[in-house]
C-alpha cells in the first residue's frame, strides 16, 4: 500500500513486498549498497517530480475540466 497509481518499480524507485520477510530484505539490501540508494533516490525524485508536481497535477486537472465540458448533455425529456 502506498504506492497505488504510481507506475513505480520495486529496487528502482523503491522496496516493494507484499509481506514483512520481503521488506525487511530489501530494506537490508538497500542499508548496504549507497550507490543503490543514490540511484533509487535519484529514481524516485524524477518519478515523483514527474508524476505529482504542482503543474503536473494542474494539467491533470485541466484536463479533466475540458473532458467535462466537452461531454454533450443527454437530451432531455
Amino acid at each position: 500500500e502506498g504506492s497505488e497509481g504510481l507506475p513505480v518499480k520495486d529496487m528502482e524507485h523503491l522496496g516493494l513486498s507484499d509481506d514483512d520477510h520481503g521488506l525487511i530484505e530489501r530494506t537490508v539490501k538497500i542499508l548496504r549498497a549507497p550507490e543503490l540508494q543514490e540511484t533509487m533516490r535519484t529514481n524516485a525524485r524524477q518519478l515523483i517530480e514527474s508524476h505529482c508536481s504542482p503543474q503536473r497535477t494542474v494539467e491533470a486537472i485541466e484536463a479533466l475540466y475540458q473532458k467535462m465540458t466537452s461531454l454533450k448533455a443527454p437530451p432531455s425529456r
